[in-house]
């Protein structure tokens, strides 16, 4: 496709669309948040380093069998907007699916600026053979996905979209529905732990006898046991919306990028006789505040405010988990959370935060309110038919 332009208001603005197809419009479309966001109190940038190698179509393999195009809006020769669109052919076909997605969206407040980058979109997904335009949404549900609908306010969350509120109303004005909805719950940490749920734990200890927990004290430990985890996120997640199955290539990449992140103390895990990973819990101290610090750029010095970040922080951010098949409704869960819950004691840790758990994950949802959990944010994935 070629690009397009738009007049609007009386022939006096023109918005011209332009797919990124060398070094100078790349370049506009990883600097266009930095520059749109100057000021945004509550924006947290993202790496730059990685999104410079996530959106580089030769580093990241997750280009291979999908399509793809990135999209700039300019007005007056200034970028004034961007896009990603996304054919996950791989997803489609599991799921006898003709979607297009969207996600990495930015716009000026000004509707036709988002209004032709969508156009755009969904004429290039109709060529293409697709009838649905989903989003925000990337690759698979390891990216930021859906759009920040609630909890604006609080402290951005890592590994989530930040948003102006003006593009919620941009979004429906479009004519787009709900999908879905992802929430993160915060929770205060209690002075002792629940005794409904050590109760249930003493329960199952007789389930527990072959099993003992992972007690981890070093990076090595963590290199180590976090490609069983990604592994087991594979096994676990084949029905989760959006996920993507993960390749030995991508699970190297999430190791050597959260590897030295991570301490070793928050990662618990719980192993069979055979040494085996069968649950795990990785927790990691919100380090939020030394992104914003240094604007998303670890070098020079930017690695080590997010180190301090990470010292000082008061809060753990609870990313991901799971249990194996074989081993659920045996109180693993409750185990884990116990485990955790001495480690955070002793960190003196205030807040836990967990991150997206889709809406109809009732069970979930359950158990984190019964610890006293709240909605800390809500995001949400929209649909329009093409």
């Amino acid at each position: 496709m070629e690009a397009f332009t738009t007049f609007r208001k009386s022939q006096i603005q023109m918005i011209t669309v332009l797919e990124v197809t060398n070094k100078h419009l790349y370049k506009q479309f990883l600097n266009l948040p930095y520059e749109l966001h100057d000021g945004h109190q509550n924006w947290l940038p993202p790496i730059y380093s990685d999104d410079k190698a996530f959106f580089n179509r030769k580093k990241n393999v997750q280009f291979v069998n999908t399509d793809s195009i990135l999209l700039l809006a300019f007005i007056d020769e200034k970028p004034v907007g961007r896009i990603m669109a996304i054919i996950p052919h791989g997803y489609n076909q599991r799921k006898n699916l003709k979607d297009v997605r969207f996600n990495y969206l930015e716009s000026i407040n000004n509707y036709e600026v988002l209004e032709s980058l969508l156009n755009y979109v969904c004429k290039w997904g109709k060529e293409m053979g697709c009838d649905k335009l989903v989003g925000p949404l990337g690759f698979s549900d390891k990216e930021p996905q859906g759009l920040e609908i609630e909890g604006i306010e609080h402290t951005p969350l890592i590994v989530t979209n930040v948003n102006y509120g003006y593009i919620r109303g941009f979004i429906q004005r479009f004519g787009f529905t709900k999908k879905t909805d992802l929430v993160s719950f915060g929770i205060k940490v209690p002075e002792e732990y629940p005794t409904e749920y050590f109760e249930k734990y003493q329960f199952y200890l007789p389930h527990h006898k072959r099993l003992k927990t992972l007690d981890l004290k070093t990076r090595w430990g963590v290199w180590r046991y976090l490609r069983p985890a990604m592994n087991l996120i594979n096994e676990l997640f084949g029905e989760i919306y959006a996920h993507n199955p993960l390749k030995k290539r991508d699970i190297d990449d999430l190791v050597k990028r959260y590897a030295l992140l991570l301490i070793p103390k928050y990662l618990k895990g719980i192993l069979n006789e055979k040494n085996e990973l069968v649950a795990f819990v990785i927790g990691m101290p919100d380090i939020a505040k030394g992104i914003q610090e240094c604007n998303g750029r670890l070098f020079p010095f930017g690695f080590l405010k997010i180190l301090k970040a990470q010292r000082r922080s008061k809060e753990l951010i609870l990313m991901i988990g799971g249990i194996k098949k074989e081993y659920r409704n045996i109180g693993l869960d409750y185990w884990l959370s116990i485990e955790i819950y001495k480690t955070i004691k002793e960190a003196e840790i205030g807040i836990v935060k967990g991150h997206l758990i889709l809406e109809d994950n009732v069970k979930a949802h359950a158990k984190l309110l019964k610890f006293g959990g709240y909605v800390n944010k809500r995001f949400r994935i929209y649909q329009k038919s093409l």
